[in-house]
């Protein structure tokens, strides 16, 4: 968990503020983003109900968010939203409404195609004087988007990094080396029988090329829409000839349709590699049948 920083806030007294922005998500399903939005998740952590409360955007363009009450706890909102910067303007707590000062607002991004978190924002009076508390603790976030969104958590969030331990790399300097294959490496490759789909959206997995020591990640798509993959990472890399990181990759799938995403090659023909990978994906509107 990382503390962020918080926000003095102005308080006034009001008798009641009218929303006018966009409610948010009510039902766990999968968003289709429009081109250009995003997901506003807004995590809210207060002692006490909230109502009225806004968040708008920093420049022109974008949307003001409005959750109309908030009950006390931890709380997930979900906004499909155009891409851009969003502050934590005002909240009311009874009949005092509270707005942040400008400059000192808490504020966060969210980018075309991703899941854009808010930071934990945490209401409090100490002192006598009011803060919002913005608190980044992703492991919380995703603990609780899991929870209460699941199935819009698994279209979203990328898989956790699995760290590499003493024994991975302990098991790859034990290991021989395969034997090395001198066959060029196919341009495209036939996948074999993908693992079964069960409730995944998506699949993934790896295939070996024969006759040579490089491998094939393929993707499938298991829904009746078309699904694009926005993101693909290879990480955890060893002896590994790609370049580790987010590849240059945008791979759209049609319904159920099967597709070959990227070969990675060991960096040197003799010696063991090993990878990881992780990808985010998002559902194409046009792709409604």
């Amino acid at each position: 968990m990382k503390r962020f920083g918080r926000t003095t806030a102005g308080v006034l007294l009001v008798t009641a503020v009218a929303g006018c922005g966009v409610a948010p998500i009510q039902q766990d399903q999968p968003v289709y983003l429009q081109p250009g939005q995003g997901l506003a998740a807004v995590m809210l952590d207060t002692l006490d109900p909230l109502t009225q409360v806004i968040i708008e955007p920093r420049s022109s363009g974008g949307t003001k968010l409005d959750i109309a009450s908030v009950p006390a706890g931890k709380n997930i909102y979900l906004f499909p939203v155009p891409a851009g910067q969003y502050c934590f303007t005002r909240f009311q707590y009874g009949r005092w409404g509270f707005f942040g000062k400008e400059g000192e607002l808490a504020c966060f991004e969210v980018k075309a195609g991703e899941i854009g978190y808010s930071g934990t924002l945490a209401p409090r009076v100490e002192d006598g004087q009011v803060y919002s508390h913005q608190v980044m603790d992703t492991d919380g976030f995703r603990a609780l988007l899991t929870q209460r969104y699941p199935v819009i958590a698994k279209q979203f969030l990328p898989p956790p990094p699995k760290p590499y331990t003493a024994e991975d790399l302990q098991e790859q300097e034990t290991a021989p080396p395969p034997a090395t294959a001198n066959q060029p490496i196919p341009a495209v490759i036939t996948p074999h029988k993908p693992p079964d789909a069960g409730k995944d959206q998506i699949s993934s997995w790896i295939k070996d090329i024969p006759g040579t020591r490089a491998e094939v990640v393929f993707f499938r798509n298991n829904t009746g829409w078309t699904i694009e993959v926005r993101r693909f990472e290879l990480y955890d890399c060893v002896g590994v000839k790609q370049t580790c990181g987010v590849q240059k990759l945008r791979l759209v799938l049609p319904p159920h349709a099967t597709k070959q995403a990227i070969v990675i090659e060991p960096a040197s023909p003799d010696d063991a590699y090993a990878f990881r990978t992780r990808y985010i994906y998002g559902f194409v509107q046009s792709g409604k049948p």
